[in-house]
């Protein structure tokens, strides 16, 4: 078995289990166990890697937290812009 969790670990399809399987549950599992935050400071550092496999993996994800951070500052921007007009009242 233990060989089996080291192929899993190195990205290595085993009998019972695929790679892709194994990320797409480990994903699910994990992502309440890290700590706050861990996720997107994990994806920052993959997109500023050296490595371009690294990189290319990590480009999505950043696009992603692109677009959520253009989200989330569009709904201050609204809001705040909304706590401005009332002051002016």
């Amino acid at each position: 078995m233990s060989s089996e969790i080291g192929d899993l670990m190195a990205g290595v399809d085993t009998e019972l289990v695929s790679y892709e399987a194994f990320k797409r549950c480990a994903d699910e599992e994990l992502y309440d166990l890290v700590p706050d935050g861990f996720c997107v400071d994990l994806i920052l550092a993959a997109s500023r890697s050296s490595d371009p496999a690294m990189k290319l993996m990590a480009k999505a994800a950043r696009k992603a937290l692109e677009n959520h951070a253009g989200t989330m500052l569009d709904a201050a921007w609204e809001k705040e812009q909304g706590r401005d007009r009332s002051n002016n009242f």
